[in-house]
């Protein structure tokens, strides 16, 4: 299973971080936003990450050419980009990538979406109820957006 990472997006609410960069790629104790998330999941068996990008897109390529991007176990990550526009809302990011990976299931998370989650227990809910897709969110509601559930 492979994790998509949408990192596309103008990191307006943080522009005096993102002028440079993308949002994913402010630093956190000397490492991006992009790979404590890429290690948690690596942490939890997803080692394969395909970066769906658009604003700034050059300085994830360049990071990920310039470095052995390794886990904290020092377990080599395989990571892709794919540029799927500067505009691009994030169902068309996913929607773009999801063309390139026909037929697979594939775990989705914004670039900036640190979170605990056990992702063997949210496969595992995802699976016993046999839906096409599983949100996770968080409570309250964030104060840039939210999921109405019924």
């Amino acid at each position: 299973m492979k994790v998509i990472i949408i990192a596309g997006g103008l990191g307006t609410r943080i522009a005096e971080e993102t002028e440079d960069k993308p949002k994913p790629m402010v630093l956190i104790n000397d490492k991006p936003i992009i790979w404590h998330l890429m290690n948690i999941f690596c942490l939890q068996g997803l080692n394969e990450f395909i970066i769906s990008t658009g604003y700034k897109s050059e300085v994830i390529e360049t990071w990920i050419q310039d470095n052995q991007i390794l886990d904290s176990n020092s377990n080599k990550m395989k990571i892709a980009t794919i540029n799927t526009g500067l505009h691009t809302q994030t169902g068309g990011r996913i929607s773009e990538v999801m063309k390139t990976l026909p037929q697979e299931k594939v775990i989705a998370t914004y670039g900036d979406g640190l979170a605990n989650v056990s992702i063997k227990k949210l496969l595992d809910f995802h699976t016993a109820h046999g839906k096409f897709a599983t949100i996770t969110a968080v409570r309250p509601p964030a104060r840039f957006g939210y999921v109405k559930i019924e």
